[in-house]
């Protein structure tokens, strides 16, 4: 693909004759077309006339015709881009103008097409100049062909391979790419958040603040399940579209009273409680980063208030400000990871939102930041440069390709904003955010594929969880949790084989070179450098495989790299390999050079099984020493039924009274032991 061409020509001087060339996939490339033989060849394309071939640039004459006795024969066509050439016979450049010709297919080390046009019978002529190193640089046309209603001049030299050029050379002008912040760089690393949906839909729909009663709220328990699923951020909902708060905010109402829809005049721990404080601590002792969820222009409360749009706004200002102010939201270093704008924000409240964020939270990532209601989404309305997207569903999705650039869905390449995609979706059935306990939850095998889908196509995995009206998270949720983190880390924690990139220049590519110890391997995770903004447009994953010699052999290719993408091969048995390699083949115009693959990890894991595991309790096998496959200490009965699951030679593990797991590969002598538990996967 070719961004932009321009042909610098001086008539009387052929050796300044020169193209350059922006292409995509090699950078500023600049063509020497006065290396040339500056001669006039005579080819035949097998019609009875013969033509006269002279170089694109050429000054070349009739009197330097080779193969011509210094006189065409009569009859003979003329294909001479010149001043020289005229006749109804010559081919002559568009509008007259030499220096204007079409440019196509440029591409270092591979060649550059040339077209002018007005030639016998408006024919457009075509020069394909192939590079190529091992002819000599006196070597002429090849041939001519003439496919109606063009000829084609083939033209096999050195000069065709072309030479790097810098960037800002004329006619190459590289295109502008938005650059990430740190923190959004940060935040994309942390690839899985949790999104806790408890507030007064919980107990009732948008009921008295006498209804909520979370009568055994734990906070620190749910941290517990967001640590053995894997979170690294949480968000909060401070307020959905009732209108409640979680907090005692201290907010002025039309009329000076304090705004009395909240936890503080709920008889929950006689009006003192406040769930976004012990929320915050319960993270903060954990090392998860928080935020807060707070919806702007839906509020049911006020509605039954009868409170105006502005009395509403002037609210919702002092309400965020208390959220993102000293008391919750200073209380860790960095202040929060996240802020949800839930639908976006109105345009009147939009300034505020901008100054108070910068002020106040300005390293906080601020999803549908860019997104003004009613009035869609662009970056003159960005109220952070940390802006997040949303992906579009509540599916659990990601498209392919999925960019870290654009405003919607599955981003743009070409857009003028770094914003990484967000992909918010249930445990529940049924897209149910908060707590029911009649619908169920979705199966691991369906959990895991949610990851690959997100985090796996450079996307952020934002999870619901849904404390029930105790204030807990329910046990099946505890343990889907469970299930799904040790999933993750019993298949992407241990790579057969993995390495990290320094940069690198054009044409270079990023190889595992696999020893011969390396095992079998089923997919490829792969990720870009993105400090520089995303700049990888197009790439190959190739294997060399084991035991053959010959071509790579291409096992994926794709678009979009970004934080991190996942390539699940085919074949789930697994394949191996004397090497892998990642091979840019485009990347952003004018960036090649700057493109960078940062990794390559290589892994094979089962793919997950809803059976889980059949357990016993105060049993254990006796075993020999040579059955263990391996022991893990501070485990659970979950925890260690998936790593079973995962090992494809367990059959059974046995967890110690002491909470440690052993995976055995065959089991013994059934015998009773308080306080063990013996286990095996289901399927």
């Amino acid at each position: 693909m070719i961004l932009l061409a321009i042909m610098t020509v001086a008539l009387g001087a052929p050796e300044s004759c020169t193209v350059n060339v922006l292409a995509q996939t090699s950078g500023c490339v600049q063509f020497n077309l006065s290396a040339l033989p500056q001669l006039t060849y005579l080819r035949s394309d097998g019609y009875p006339e013969s033509y006269l071939i002279a170089p694109p640039c050429g000054l070349a004459d009739r009197s330097n015709c080779t193969a011509c006795a210094n006189a065409p024969p009569a009859g003979v066509y003329q294909l001479m881009p010149q001043t020289g050439c005229a006749g109804d016979r010559c081919i002559r450049c568009d509008g007259g103008s030499f220096t204007d010709p079409k440019i196509e297919g440029a591409a270092l080390n591979v060649g550059i097409n040339i077209s002018y046009g007005g030639g016998d019978g408006g024919r457009q002529t075509t020069y394909s100049l192939i590079c190529d190193k091992s002819v000599d640089a006196a070597n002429g046309p090849d041939s001519i062909v003439l496919t109606d209603p063009a000829y084609r001049v083939v033209w096999r030299h050195p000069a065709a391979c072309g030479q790097p050029a810098p960037i800002g050379t004329p006619g190459c002008t590289a295109s502008k790419i938005p650059r990430p912040t740190p923190a959004l760089l940060e935040w994309q690393a942390r690839e899985i958040g949790a999104l806790i949906h408890f507030n007064m839909m919980t107990f009732d729909k948008c009921g008295d603040p006498s209804l909520f009663q979370p009568d055994q709220l734990n906070t620190s328990q749910w941290v517990d399940s967001m640590v053995a699923l894997g979170v690294k951020e949480a968000v909060l909902v401070a307020k959905h579209g009732c209108g409640f708060v979680l907090w005692p905010s201290k907010a002025k109402v039309p009329g000076g009273d304090l705004y009395n829809y909240s936890v503080a005049y709920s008889s929950w721990q006689d009006g003192k409680g406040d769930v976004l404080k012990d929320f915050l601590a319960s993270c903060n002792e954990r090392s998860i980063r928080t935020g807060t969820y707070y919806s702007l222009n839906s509020n049911n409360f006020a509605k039954t208030m009868g409170w105006t749009a502005d009395e509403l706004i002037a609210i919702e200002k002092q309400q965020m400000s208390e959220l993102w102010g000293a008391e919750y939201g200073n209380h860790a270093v960095g202040g929060h990871a996240e802020l949800w704008f839930d639908g976006g924000f109105e345009g009147a409240i939009q300034p505020f939102v901008k100054e108070s964020l910068a002020k106040l939270q300005p390293n906080a990532a601020a999803f549908n930041g860019c997104v003004q209601q009613g009035a869609g989404n662009n970056a003159s309305q960005c109220v952070s440069s940390n802006s997040l997207r949303w992906i579009g569903t509540e599916a659990g999705t990601a498209p392919v390709p999925d960019w870290s650039t654009g405003y919607s869905n599955g981003g743009d390449p070409n857009a003028d904003i770094f914003q990484p995609a967000e992909c918010d979706t249930t445990l529940q059935n049924g897209d149910a955010w908060f707590f029911n306990p009649t619908i169920g939850i979705r199966s691991l095998a369906t959990m895991v594929s949610i990851y690959h889908e997100t985090v796996g196509r450079n996307g952020f995995l934002m999870l619901d969880f849904a404390p029930n009206q105790h204030g807990l998270i329910n046990p099946d949720q505890i343990q889907r949790y469970a299930e799904i983190g040790a999933w993750i880390r019993g298949c992407y924690d241990n790579p057969v084989a993995s390495s990290l990139f320094a940069p690198y220049v054009a044409e270079a590519h990023a190889t595992l070179i696999l020893g011969s110890d390396v095992g079998v391997f089923d997919r490829v995770v792969i990720r870009e450098n993105q400090t520089e903004g995303q700049l990888i447009r197009g790439y190959v994953v190739e294997a060399s495989l084991t035991g053959t010699v010959g071509p790579w052999v291409t096992l994926a290719t794709g678009e979009s790299i970004g934080n991190k993408w996942i390539v699940l091969l085919q074949n789930a048995s697994g394949m191996t390999a004397d090497a892998v390699r990642v091979r840019i083949t485009s990347a952003a115009n004018g960036h090649m050079d700057q493109a960078q693959v940062s990794s390559i990890g290589l892994f094979k894991c089962n793919r997950p099984s809803d059976s889980g595991c059949s357990t016993e309790a105060d049993i254990k096998f006796s075993y020999d020493p040579s059955a263990v496959i391996s022991t893990t200490k501070k485990s659970t009965a979950v925890a260690c039924c998936q790593m079973c699951t995962n090992a494809a030679a367990c059959a059974v593990f046995l967890l110690s009274p002491d909470a440690e797991c052993i995976l055995l590969n065959a089991d013994g002598v059934q015998q009773s032991a308080p306080g063990w538990t013996a286990g095996s996967p289901r399927g």
